[in-house]
């Protein structure tokens, strides 16, 4: 019986399954190396004998959405930047060492939920920053993130929320965001998506209050489809029903399609604090929990002013 494809695969067709394998095989043959397929990745050996293991998410969904020809390029860049990680990593580890020599290269990066089962996650600073996503802590080395390690932190003098507030503020002044509407001429209530150059627009979501007017007492509906955009909605009136609706359907999209995928959920920003908006999908139609603070504050907010 033929094994089942690997998690990381299920959002892939049996074609292109079979197809990244031999790009993958044929990539790391021109390094000398061999792989195995894990459910979590690749577990690869060296031509040092060196087993090194990788997650494969992002690759299988840049792989995917790639035009045909432009695959194999795909790959071997992949596989081009895995192989040589492996010095470098040593490399930006031995720098973690001096926490005034990384400093200003402290950030952090969002994740879905499932990257706790990325290999080494055990040994990374990870935490849970709401209901529904991940947060890792890196080094920014320019064309090269690395993972901070429990012994570097360790190493530091700085709590874990030290380093979370020093990740954000360099974020703040090294990734500048901007905010623009959907486009005029689209239906529906507004919506407004915060975009930016680099990889941390999504880490702005944990600290919105840089960006939103914190003076709106409802509060926010944002959405963290991926790694480089976050889509958000001002709650006035009763139009939020319909904007949660438009939301999760784009982030489910943008989810699916886009490689550095962080959520298809929805959370409420409110008073300074993110939380995962608790819903369920029934057919093609959101369904919202509004028995829990979320329905509290907006629900009953939004039938106090019709009732005013």
């Amino acid at each position: 019986m033929q094994k089942p494809p690997p998690s990381w695969a299920a959002r892939m067709s049996v074609s292109d399954y079979g197809e990244l394998l031999r790009e993958l095989r044929a990539a790391l043959a021109r390094h000398r190396a061999t792989f195995r397929v894990t459910d979590e990745g690749l577990l690869v050996t060296e031509a040092d004998g060196a087993e090194e293991k990788y997650g494969l998410d992002n690759l299988s969904r840049e792989f995917t959405s790639a035009r045909r020809a432009a695959r194999r390029k795909v790959v071997q860049s992949y596989v081009d930047a895995l192989v040589g990680s492996r010095r470098r990593v040593e490399a930006c580890l031995e720098q973690m060492k001096d926490l005034d020599k990384v400093r200003p290269r402290v950030k952090l990066r969002l994740h879905p939920p499932s990257h706790v089962h990325q290999p080494g996650i055990d040994h990374i600073v990870h935490w849970t920053p709401t209901e529904g996503l991940v947060a890792t802590l890196v080094c920014d080395f320019d064309s090269f993130n690395c993972s901070v390690p429990d012994s570097a932190l360790a190493g530091w003098a700085l709590s874990r929320d030290e380093a979370v507030a020093l990740a954000l503020e360099n974020i703040a002044a090294q990734d500048p965001v901007e905010v623009a509407p959907t486009p005029s001429g689209t239906p529906g209530p507004p919506l407004y998506v915060i975009h930016g150059p680099g990889s941390y627009t999504a880490s702005h979501a944990l600290m919105l209050d840089r960006i939103l007017d914190g003076a709106r007492p409802l509060g926010f509906i944002v959405a963290i489809p991926t790694r480089d955009a976050l889509i958000y909605h001002p709650i006035r009136d009763a139009s939020v029903q319909e904007a949660m609706q438009l939301m999760f359907m784009m982030a489910e999209r943008f989810y699916e399609d886009g490689a550095g995928a962080v959520s298809k959920e929805l959370f409420w920003w409110h008073r300074g604090k993110l939380s995962r908006i608790p819903t369920a999908r029934i057919g093609e139609r959101l369904v919202i929990d509004g028995t829990g603070e979320f329905g509290d504050v907006v629900y009953r907010g939004l039938a106090r002013q019709q009732v005013n």
